[in-house]
């Protein structure tokens, strides 16, 4: 199979990958109060000239900081459906007084930990009580998606494999292939080659985790010269490399000249 003339190739195909699990901790913070009905009953004995009042009954709520709750608990759903998403050592959760809890202001804190990443919105529900039964005391959104933004770079390593395949027997007119520049999102990039191949190692700032998409637009400056390119493949994938195998398939022409133009896209 040949590529002519810079033609895209959408590399979602990998021959091999590695799967890694990436969470968020997040520090939630509550201020906590009760409420009281109250009353004043008026004195309505009878006067001394012997006629009694009608003074109504004054009925009043006060909200205060709750000191009396003992237990609270946590629960992370699904914005969209509210189905359940993480409580994962949520559940009684001791408050303590002058640790997690402010007894002047209220503020109860608690750091969640090992949230996995996702890229939807997330409500955290507070319950004051220890099994997160009833209606939720509070609730607060949370996101935590990772940076799904495009990204483009560039690597330029000239030839392919080690210059002319014939190198024991042909012209020996190639060089093996070297990194002359690179840019964009990649930050650095280096190269192996054998005798007909080179393996590109593209390495970039880390993402989250390994869900993204490479996509690779193949530059020639030779269009006869450096068009008999096999396709190429990405694999190896981490959260901040991946490599990518690219074959030399002419005979005997040296593939050179060559730049690939590259975009990250996350998912």
């Amino acid at each position: 199979m040949k590529t002519k003339y810079g033609i895209i190739l959408l590399l979602i195909g990998i021959v091999a990958c590695s799967f890694e699990t990436f969470a968020a901790d997040y520090t939630y913070k509550v201020t906590v109060t009760r409420t009281e009905n109250r009353s004043i009953v008026p004195d309505n004995s009878a006067n001394c000239d012997g006629s009694v009042p009608t003074l109504p009954t004054i009925n009043y709520s006060v909200t205060m900081i709750d000191s009396n709750f003992t237990q609270f608990s946590i629960r992370i759903v699904k914005k969209s459906d509210l189905s359940a998403y993480y409580s994962t050592g949520l559940s009684n959760l001791t408050v303590t007084h002058g640790g997690n809890f402010n007894l002047a202001t209220g503020e109860l804190t608690h750091t969640i930990t090992g949230i996995p990443k996702i890229n939807e919105t997330l409500i955290i529900r507070f319950y004051k009580n220890g099994g997160a039964t009833g209606s939720p005391y509070a609730e607060q959104e949370l996101t935590i998606a990772t940076d799904t933004r495009a990204k483009a770079g560039y690597v330029t390593f000239g030839n392919v494999g080690n210059g002319d395949i014939f190198a024991n027997g042909g012209d020996n007119s190639g060089n093996p292939g070297s990194i002359s520049s690179y840019g964009g999102f990649v930050t650095s990039a280096s190269i192996s080659n054998s005798a007909q191949a080179s393996e590109i190692t593209v390495n970039f700032t880390a993402l989250d985790d390994v869900n993204y998409v490479v996509m690779v637009l193949v530059i020639s400056g030779d269009s006869y010269n450096s068009n008999n390119i096999m396709v190429p493949v990405v694999y190896n994938k981490t959260s901040g490399s991946f490599k990518i195998l690219m074959e030399d398939n002419a005979y005997p022409t040296t593939v050179e000249s060559i730049r690939l133009d590259l975009i990250l896209q996350a998912y």
